[in-house]
């Protein structure tokens, strides 16, 4: 309990926290929408590329706008 509340709270009760290999306060939410948009910006990569490969560049300027949101959304997350 003692150590739940140092990280809450920022605290030093001299109570180690168990090593459970996840961040301490890191809600699993925010893993998931980073892996989201992780995910989007890795499609986005390849269908620049494609578009590229293509000469659409229509195609190409929409796949880096996805790719520009999700970097976007992966710095908010991150902050």
């Amino acid at each position: 309990m003692s150590g739940a509340l140092d990280v809450l709270f920022g605290g030093d009760t001299g109570t180690p926290l168990p090593d459970d290999g996840e961040q301490p306060g890191e809600p699993i939410t925010v893993n998931a929408q980073i892996k989201a948009q992780l995910a989007i910006a890795e499609r986005a990569i390849a269908d620049k590329a494609a578009a590229m490969a293509a000469n659409d560049w229509t195609a190409y300027g929409k796949a880096e706008d996805r790719l520009n949101a999700a970097i976007e959304q992966l710095l908010k997350l991150l902050k």
